[in-house]
């Protein structure tokens, strides 16, 4: 009786396992066509200050529960090298700290796909 309540137990960590695995939709980094023109500032630091740090939301692509959505690396070392290459700044200007304080995203699929996001930072200068 207890090596059957063991292996039933095995099995159930096995399969839980493997839908954690499954489990994350890891976005893409942000692009733009185009560098901004070097400007009087520039994000010189991201600092992650969310509450909730787990994922930015959710996507449904094509599953039958959304999935959490994030970026493989996290979001300070996805945006810090974004922020780098495309809003630089001209010589002498003013470094800034973006601190976020949101970062969500949601998308649905049904008759009509949606999709939503929103960001809320602060900046600060030294």
């Amino acid at each position: 009786m207890l090596s059957r309540f063991f292996i039933w137990l095995a099995l159930s960590g096995f399969s839980m396992g493997a839908l954690a695995a499954q489990g994350i939709y890891y976005l893409a980094a942000p692009t733009a066509r185009a560098p901004l023109a070097p400007g009087p500032a520039y994000v010189a630091r991201v600092v992650d200050a969310r509450a909730q740090r787990a994922s930015l939301g959710s996507v449904s692509r094509g599953e039958v529960l959304p999935l959490p959505a994030t970026f493989r690396a996290g979001v300070r070392a996805t945006l810090q090298p974004f922020f780098t290459a495309y809003a630089p700044g001209q010589p002498g200007a003013v470094p800034l700290v973006l601190r976020l304080t949101g970062l969500e995203i949601a998308e649905t699929l049904g008759r009509v796909e949606t999709a939503v996001a929103g960001c809320t930072a602060d900046f600060y200068a030294p």
